[in-house]
């Protein structure tokens, strides 16, 4: 893929594919990413928007118990490499 400018972005062409059967949890997970706690830093999704969520969608037992392992397993991963990327506060001083 290109940008604007016509350059190849190698992130873009080096992404991996997300297989088909776990597309509705990395929708499910951008749908909550925004309910999170907010205090001095972001919080992780909150569980009664999981809980909800699921409801929503009529995710029940095997499927609901599934979406909770994989929201929570995303979020991690989402706040480590977002906390990760911030710069340091140590510099400031």
């Amino acid at each position: 893929m290109s940008d604007e400018q016509g350059r190849d972005l190698n992130a873009l062409a080096t992404r991996p594919e997300l297989a088909e059967h776990l597309q509705w949890a990395w929708q499910a997970f951008w749908d909550l990413n925004g309910d999170r706690q907010v205090g001095f830093g972001q919080g992780p999704i909150m569980w009664v928007s999981i809980d909800a969520y699921g409801r929503r969608y009529r995710y029940r037992d095997e499927r609901f118990d599934r979406l909770v392992v994989l929201i929570k397993r995303m979020d991690s991963a989402y706040l480590t490499e977002t906390a990760s990327s911030k710069p340091s506060d140590k510099s400031k001083a």
